[in-house]
């Protein structure tokens, strides 16, 4: 019994901590069901994002009687909805709390023809995701499509948060891992997605313009990916690219779980300190493995044999015999080099730089394409210039 009141005094005051922050929050009612926004503070304004599909007519503003607001002189009861109010104009709001009178700023805001994702946590907050990037929580995620109508409902085993240098920024990435496998968008069933958070890119274009690009000129098992306004526990969390995991997967790298393997070169000193199998290579390059359908050792020697024809003089493998053009799929190498040549990469030929093999074929493949939201924002790169470009 005193546990069971400790909990609801706990509740309360979270809940009243919460309007605290708050001067309202909303409701907004897709198929019939019901989904509650925060506000969003910044600069000292509030701000209301209203998804895609939601009508303002139906939004309604929702108030705790301890602390009333009223906008231009008027109360805000059960009947106000956000439809009444000018969007994307600076509206004054005075609001009570604990006996004191406050005026403060609201704008109201709509998204257009982007998909809605709300993610809530099993404790409700991101504070424990937040506090260590291993950290991890159930949950359940809905999306719904641009206008409005559900794509899907589905359980969340674990959110985390996931990334290097975009982990250590206010907007953060994660990973999320679903039960079972759910198609999200068209984009095919599968477990494992990602939320890219392109906190690097104001303009939220790299990272889908690159994918875009790279599977419309042919560039195998290209990542899907489709922006999404993310509502986390119901406070928004700006534009995300939710986006498709390189793994082996019949509908990610199809290249089969047996007899084959996916790497990606990464920097040592961000492998350092974590758990994740690689190896580091003769040359000084370290290769994470995302999958081995053959012992790691078979996966080294592939790639240490093609790494010494590249680095021979003669271009031929002395323990094979055999020319680096023999050990290489030559057209998807030079595909991923002019990519990243074209669109700018900084980290072109030295992290995040995918590989994969399969014995049936006995090459080693460039790709798939992989992080790409730092992108076109510089004149030149780390690596010969052929073409560059950068976002203006």
């Amino acid at each position: 019994m005193t546990a069971l009141l400790l909990s609801v005094l706990a509740l309360t005051e979270l809940a009243l901590i919460q309007w605290e922050n708050y001067p309202f929050t909303v409701e907004i009612y897709p198929e019939g069901s019901v989904e509650g926004i925060t506000c969003w503070r910044r600069h000292g304004c509030y701000y209301v994002f209203l998804p895609s599909g939601a009508d303002p007519a139906q939004a309604k503003l929702v108030t705790n009687p301890l602390f009333p607001v009223w906008f231009a002189g008027q109360r805000v009861d059960s009947s106000t909805v956000c439809g009444e109010f000018p969007f994307e104009e600076p509206l004054t709001i005075t609001s009570k709390k604990w006996g004191r009178s406050y005026e403060e700023q609201v704008f109201f805001c709509q998204s257009a023809n982007t998909p809605t994702l709300y993610i809530d946590t099993a404790s409700g907050s991101m504070d424990y995701i937040h506090k260590e990037k291993g950290n991890f929580e159930a949950g359940v995620l809905r999306l719904y499509d641009q206008s409005g109508e559900i794509n899907c409902e589905a359980q969340i085993r674990a959110i985390n948060g996931r990334g290097n240098a975009t982990w250590e920024a206010e907007k953060k990435p994660y990973s999320v891992e679903l039960t079972p496998k759910t198609d999200l968008l068209g984009m095919g069933a599968a477990k494992e997605w990602i939320l890219l958070s392109n906190c690097y890119d104001d303009s939220n274009i790299s990272n889908k313009l690159c994918y875009d690009f790279a599977a419309e000129v042919g560039c195998a098992y290209t990542p899907e990916c489709q922006r999404v306004d993310l509502y986390l526990n119901g406070n928004y969390a700006e534009l995300y690219l939710l986006s498709e995991r390189n793994e082996v997967e019949s509908q990610r790298v199809d290249i089969g779980e047996t007899d084959s393997f996916l790497l990606s070169m990464e920097f040592e000193d961000r492998w350092n300190g974590t758990n994740y199998p690689a190896f580091l290579s003769m040359h000084g390059n370290l290769l994470r493995i995302h999958h081995a359908g053959m012992p790691a050792d078979w996966a080294r020697e592939v790639w240490q044999s093609a790494e010494d024809a590249i680095y021979a003089d003669d271009g031929i493998d002395p323990v094979t015999g055999k020319h680096w053009r023999e050990l290489i799929d030559v057209d998807s190498w030079a595909e991923q080099y002019l990519l990243r040549e074209v669109f700018a990469d900084g980290d072109a030929c030295a992290m995040s730089q995918f590989f994969y093999y399969t014995q049936s074929v006995g090459m080693l493949y460039a790709g798939p394409l992989w992080d790409m939201d730092n992108t076109l924002n510089c004149w030149k790169t780390q690596i010969p210039n052929v073409l560059t470009a950068a976002r203006l």
